[in-house]
């Protein structure tokens, strides 16, 4: 009950401060909401970073700082400060920086965590920089505000309804994913209904998101239910694999940043690429 009433008090608080980010402070291109991003980006790739650290693995120094380029250097090719492809680019020389950096190590004994300090290193940039970079690309589209507004709410819809429906309805049908046991089949299947429903709402009322296109809509709303529900399952399965119940404790009722977005950093490429074809 008490984690509930978090829950409710975060959404009470959050949702306001989310309005007001993506629909009072366009100004720059959305800048107050890239600067958000950047903030979780570095955020998550801090808890991504304990996660590896409670298994006895480091990653390089500064690798959560350096995560944080990446959604820096979408804003700036955004505003196309930077030409084309910089993301990618700058994701892999900071993979080119990272291999050499292991050339270096102070002593022999170092040698064999070599192949761990990379492979952690790297996926902290690529879970929290790479993919939190595509969360910063949907204010290219036109009407960035409700194309930022529509894939939040299919998002939290899910995991919104996910959560409601489990908890009341779900009891007899949980345990059946190993890495995540509480959560049930009738959650799944509500949250995945709920995206679905969400984007049809948008495609409704905001018809400019999809290009005015039904099928592209129906595409979002079921691509998006299936990568929300692995979203979570997969930061599950990390946390399972870590050793930890919460990726943090900075989020009331939710565990750390990344039990809050890791849905939403999934399901971003998948949501980018979607508009990107409707809008070709």
């Amino acid at each position: 009950m008490k984690k509930l009433f978090q829950r409710i008090l975060l959404f009470i608080i959050g949702i306001p401060a989310l309005y007001a980010i993506i629909f009072l402070l366009p100004q720059a291109n959305h800048l107050v909401f890239n600067l958000a991003a950047v903030l979780f980006s570095f955020l998550a790739g801090r808890e991504t970073e304990r996660l590896f650290k409670s298994r006895g693995i480091q990653v390089i120094l500064g690798t959560a700082v350096l995560s944080t380029l990446l959604p820096i250097v979408s804003y700036l090719e955004i505003i196309k400060f930077l030409p084309p492809q910089s993301v990618i680019i700058s994701f892999v020389l900071l993979a080119c920086i990272f291999l050499a950096h292991e050339a270096f190590v102070s002593s022999t004994n170092k040698i064999p965590e070599g192949i761990y300090t990379i492979s952690a290193s790297l996926f902290t940039v690529f879970y929290s920089g790479l993919l939190m970079s595509y969360i910063v690309m949907l204010t290219s589209f036109k009407n960035p505000a409700i194309v930022i507004a529509c894939f939040i709410l299919i998002v939290f819809a899910n995991d919104t309804a996910a959560y409601i429906f489990g908890m009341l309805f779900g009891k007899k049908t949980r345990g059946i994913i190993p890495v995540s046991p509480n959560k049930s089949l009738v959650g799944f299947l509500a949250g995945f209904c709920f995206s679905i429903i969400v984007s049809m709402i948008f495609w409704r009322f905001f018809p400019q998101v999809f290009d005015n296109n039904f099928p592209i809509a129906l595409a979002a709303g079921i691509t998006l239910g299936f990568t929300t529900i692995f979203g979570d399952l997969s930061e599950s399965a990390l946390k399972r694999s870590a050793g930890v119940k919460d990726s943090g404790t900075l989020m009331l009722g939710r565990g750390g940043v990344l039990d809050s977005i890791d849905s939403l950093l999934f399901s971003a490429p998948f949501f980018y690429y979607i508009l990107l074809f409707a809008n070709q």
